[in-house]
């Protein structure tokens, strides 16, 4: 009778045991991933820059025509700190990544509008189909901000979060104007809940691409740079000067700009490739870099400040997607997005193309 008691004795050791290490092991996680969180805020940058001493942010401040406030280090941005991820997307690949798969991630600047729902259905029915090209995991995620006038809107929102999984909510503004601060927080988001990934496609949700041209695009970055390089690559402009008084792309900021004087080279915002190297840089230099509108441009000077020369590449992106079924056909078949101008018909289209290139190729 004494072996049953003592078997006993063990299993109820063994059993509390185990609740013990799944309790320390969850508190554990728990502290990582809040301390993983901490490490990618304006405050703590600044804080170990003030440790470090550095002086990397005013390296360029000598040789450009950009105004000399954008270079000083001093912590601008600590407001961007008290924005919040309030909703989520579970991310069930990352578990499954193996050695042979790298994952770009196709995340999508979305907003709460009624209309905007069209462009996130056209974008899951392509993209989000397209999961494997070429051992290269695509994952689509759309991120959107907080309107708080348009509480019905915000509601229809949250149900379709809740139906499709793949919607990042931040209580940051969702307007157009505040465009620079949702992009900031979207390159933080993939630092914060997402940086295994090897690359970041940032497009607006009028965007269509072709997933196999953009592999394609990677692979070939992959053989001429190390992982380790800072890649931003899009649509480059060069000599472009701020506009005062445009309704849509007039110059915003708390620093004046010089009229005449050229931003610096940026990528244009409808679509951007960028590596989790260069998305670590961009977001340290946020900090201490006073926000303007447009937020392209803004990324030309973050880009200037960090020292990484954006690649430019014509075939990159085609921003007249009315025209794009009427352009040269080899032309067509190489670019990576198509900018589709506020119409979800004209992305339909343009997908439906891309859908039979890719199978003739194939064939």
């Amino acid at each position: 009778m004494k072996l049953p008691i003592f078997y006993g004795i063990i299993f109820t050791n063994g059993v509390l045991t185990l609740i013990l290490w799944l309790y320390l092991k969850k508190h554990f996680r728990a502290e990582k991933s809040e301390a993983t969180t901490e490490a990618f805020t304006c405050r703590s940058i600044h804080q170990y820059r003030d440790m470090k001493q550095s002086t990397n942010s005013t390296r360029n401040e000598k040789r450009t025509s950009t105004p000399k406030q954008f270079f000083a280090a001093k912590l601008v941005n600590a407001h961007f700190d008290d924005y919040t991820f309030v909703q989520n997307p579970v991310i069930k690949d990352t578990g499954k990544q193996t050695e042979s798969e790298n994952v770009i991630l196709v995340l999508v600047m979305s907003d709460s509008n009624v209309v905007s729902k069209s462009f996130r259905t056209v974008l899951r029915d392509a993209i989000g189909n397209v999961s494997i090209v070429k051992k290269w995991r695509l994952k689509i995620l759309f991120l959107i901000g907080t309107n708080p006038t348009e509480s019905s809107n915000m509601m229809r929102v949250k149900e379709e979060s809740r139906q499709f999984g793949d919607i990042i909510l931040g209580d940051f503004p969702d307007d157009y104007l505040s465009f620079t601060i949702k992009t900031a927080m979207a390159y933080r988001w993939v630092l914060q809940y997402y940086a295994k990934v090897k690359y970041i496609l940032r497009i607006t949700q009028d965007v269509i691409i072709n997933p196999y041209n953009l592999v394609n695009l990677v692979e070939s970055i992959k053989t001429k740079n190390p992982e380790k390089d800072s890649i931003i690559m899009g649509l480059v402009i060069t000599g472009a000067k701020p506009t005062f008084n445009h309704p849509r792309w007039a110059y915003k900021s708390t620093i004046p700009w010089p009229p005449g004087v050229p931003y610096p080279p940026y990528p244009a915002g409808p679509a951007v490739l960028s590596s989790i190297a260069a998305t670590m840089a961009i977001n340290t230099a946020i900090c201490d870099t006073p926000v303007i509108f447009p937020d392209d441009c803004y990324l030309g000077i973050i880009a200037e400040k960090t020292e990484i020369n954006p690649i430019g590449l014509e075939h990159f992106l085609w921003s007249q997607g009315e025209l794009f079924l009427t352009i040269n056909e080899k032309i067509r078949r190489r670019k990576v997005a198509i900018h589709c101008r506020g119409s979800p018909d004209i992305m339909a289209k343009a997908w439906k193309y891309i859908q039979k290139i890719n199978r003739t190729n194939k064939n």
